[in-house]
């Protein structure tokens, strides 16, 4: 046993039920395992992919949240969590999502995730944390919103209103 194994422990690799020829370690990480394809002018190969953590991955454009992905050829692309919580802690149940106990969406060991509702996954401490940052913005935000939702009959009525905010922002910046 190397200095490594001896730092994190042996990694133990499991099948992952929903998803076949895929296993997920105990490290967070998902292989495939080796499978014959034909090549395009005869015979065929064995392929053997290598295990990985996966790829960063935000679930749109402007998304605070990053969580590994990985896809492999002629599959959909796999949640690197879902797969190892599926495989060491079985199938979930019907509106389950996966839950990182620590907070950390990029640590996927099988010690770090559990299954659970969306409520308690949107009840951890970390993210009332991240509402209450987000809310204070808000407030500081909240007369310029106010009147930017404001419905104006007209869009003169919309340029003196602009002109005001302008007028406003340029005494405040010169104070």
């Amino acid at each position: 046993m190397d200095d490594w194994e001896k730092a994190i422990g042996k990694e133990v690799w499991k099948p992952v039920p929903s998803i076949p020829d895929v296993e997920a370690s105990s490290h967070g990480r998902l292989r495939k395992l080796p499978h014959v394809a034909t090549m395009p002018h005869g015979g065929s190969r064995v392929f053997r992919s290598q295990p990985r953590f996966g790829c960063f991955v935000k679930s749109s454009k402007n998304a605070r949240h990053i969580y590994f992905n990985i896809v492999y050829r002629g599959m959909s692309p796999i949640k690197v969590h879902r797969a190892v919580c599926e495989a060491f802690h079985g199938q979930p149940e019907p509106g389950q999502v996966v839950i990182h106990v620590n907070e950390n969406a990029l640590d996927n060991r099988p010690q770090n995730l559990r299954w659970g509702t969306q409520k308690e996954n949107l009840a951890s401490a970390g993210f009332k944390k991240q509402l209450a940052a987000r809310n204070r913005v808000r407030a500081r935000k909240g007369d310029w919103a106010k009147e930017r939702l404001k419905h104006y009959p007209g869009l003169a009525d919309f340029a003196e209103f602009y002109r005001e905010v302008r007028a406003k922002t340029a005494n405040d910046n010169m104070k």
